[in-house]
């Protein structure tokens, strides 16, 4: 069972319970705000739990990158491990920078929750400069060395950054590594927005040999960071655009190898499944795509052109291949909330019609006497065909086994494709 189920029941079941207790007894005012609280809470774990639909993700033995676009020095390459499973951001070397982010954006407007995943590393070299995970409004082009951690100068939006040097002259007490949550157009460290410093060697770990765990969240402007189960920092900003999701690091006059792995992003869209991929065995193809209806959402298919009906949720392709070559048709589903057209996810499915093969008997059989001896009938193309009629047995001809008279053979050829 889902775990969002599970607690949607405990929920209700706390519901039904309330409204036992509110029906039989009197509950003080100050009782009745922490039962109003725990139920509050339990709602908020449901919509947590929501975000579900596997929106990106880069993962893999080798690791995967398809759908996702590489800058600088960013690449495949490992670093702690030896089976190609990592990101390597940048390495440690002085003044490199390097990003990766996933080509599909994200309307924050209209799909306003999203979490992302993932397993970061920032060592072996002299600390610095950090990686961090961003939202931003345009493809990035421009990244920057050092202190701006490839972030591109001038881009909006948000950037949760593990920051590994203190760059800030004011306040030179600024402890490091140190958790940063900035907005707004550009960055700068040293901006008085949420920021959990190193104090008590509390963050340390976050510059190590090892990986650890990150999760962050974006619920209708709620942000969270987690490092390791833990919740590190907070913060409220809402971002009414849209935008794409991806990573940063770079190096200035001190280094470190910063690399990712295991990154996983979240969202509350509706999931989109155009069904594998179809082959025909012939010329005709007559078979349904996509996947059975879900209540609430709506579908629609592009191109039209082929399909049963453009707005359900698995249509029935139809295509006739009269052509001598093959067909390939790529069709695309959408799924949206009813409630919310503008929030959506896509997918797409490849239709192969195969062509009927060419098929030709040229051979020439002569006027033979019954008694004649039996002899091979050549001419059918391709080879590999079947020769069929009255005396055939193989590809030989018995003009005594089919007798007196006119007869037809018949020469036919099935392709791999069946």
């Amino acid at each position: 069972m889902p775990r969002a189920w599970v607690v949607a029941g405990a929920v209700s079941t706390i519901a039904k319970l309330l409204f036992r207790i509110f029906s039989s007894l009197f509950i003080h005012p100050t009782c009745f705000r922490y039962l109003l609280v725990l139920s509050t809470l339990l709602l908020g774990i449901v919509h947590l739990n929501a975000q579900t639909y596997v929106f990106a993700r880069l993962d893999g033995i080798p690791m995967n990158t398809t759908g996702w676009t590489l800058k600088g020095e960013a690449a495949v390459k490992n670093v702690a491990f030896t089976n190609n499973s990592e990101l390597l951001l940048c390495s440690a070397k002085n003044n490199t920078s390097g990003a990766i982010f996933f080509n599909q954006p994200i309307n924050l407007s209209l799909c306003s929750r999203w979490k992302a995943e993932f397993d970061f590393r920032m060592n072996d070299g002299t600390a610095a400069d950090g990686i961090a995970f961003n939202f931003l409004d345009a493809p990035p082009t421009g990244f920057v060395l050092g202190e701006g951690l490839g972030i591109p100068a001038g881009a909006n939006g948000l950037k949760v950054c593990f920051d590994t040097y203190n760059n800030c002259i004011t306040p030179t007490s600024s402890k490091v590594p140190k958790i940063e949550i900035r907005y707004g157009a550009g960055y700068d460290e040293c901006w008085p927005q949420p920021t959990k410093e190193n104090i008590g060697n509390s963050l340390s770990f976050i510059r190590s040999a090892t990986y650890n765990h990150a999760l962050i969240s974006y619920d209708n402007g709620n942000i969270t960071v987690s490092v390791n189960g833990t919740v590190m920092l907070t913060a409220t900003q809402f971002f009414n655009f849209s935008g794409y999701l991806g990573f940063t690091a770079s190096t200035g006059g001190s280094t470190d190898n910063h690399s990712i792995k295991n990154v996983i992003i979240y969202t509350d869209m509706p999931p989109s499944e155009a069904g594998n991929n179809l082959v025909s065995t012939c010329n005709i193809i007559n078979a349904s795509i996509g996947t059975s209806p879900t209540a609430g959402y709506t579908y629609t298919w592009t191109p039209a052109s082929g399909l049963s009906n453009a707005a359900v949720s698995n249509p029935t392709v139809q295509i006739t291949n009269n052509t001598g070559s093959i067909i390939s048709q790529k069709y695309f589903v959408k799924t949206a909330f009813t409630s919310n057209p503008g929030c959506y996810s896509m997918d797409s499915v490849t239709i192969q019609i195969n062509p009927k093969p060419a098929v030709s008997f040229t051979g020439s059989i002569p006027a033979v006497c019954s008694n004649a001896a039996a002899f091979t009938v050549t001419g059918g193309s391709p080879a590999g065909g079947v020769y069929s009629g009255p005396g055939i047995t193989g590809a030989s001809f018995s003009p005594n086994s089919a007798g007196e008279g006119t007869h037809t053979i018949t020469y036919t050829y099935t392709d791999v494709s069946g």
